[in-house]
């Protein structure tokens, strides 16, 4: 089964220069983007993942980070994901603010990802 966290990862890191993964290294950069999995369902039967995926956009201020939003949810939206994915769409995109307050910008995106 596809790693849809990699995917969106390979999606970003081909279409941006931003640094992505899907943890923030210690210590971390001062921009970077995060991607996770939040949600989603697989169906069985026709071999059809439908992920939530949360992409966060880390900045040294506010601004920056939504900048970092508006250039992801656009390069993401874009480009040619091939005829494996259907649906794509943003879902959402608020400030987010870490736990440490620092600054953040979440997206959220959903598509369906046709497995072999």
């Amino acid at each position: 089964m596809t790693d849809i966290e990699q995917l969106v990862i390979s999606w970003i890191a081909g279409s941006t220069q931003y640094r992505v993964a899907t943890q923030r290294p210690n210590p971390a950069p001062e921009e970077m983007i995060t991607v996770e999995r939040t949600g989603g369902n697989y169906d069985t039967y026709y071999h059809v993942q439908s992920p939530v995926v949360a992409v966060q956009c880390w900045a040294k201020t506010a601004g920056r980070a939504k900048a970092m939003a508006y250039d992801v949810a656009t390069a993401i939206t874009d480009i040619d994901h091939g005829p494996r994915v259907q649906k794509l769409g943003v879902d959402g995109m608020y400030y987010f603010p870490s736990e440490d307050d620092l600054p953040r910008y979440q997206i959220i995106i959903s598509f369906n990802y046709q497995e072999d």
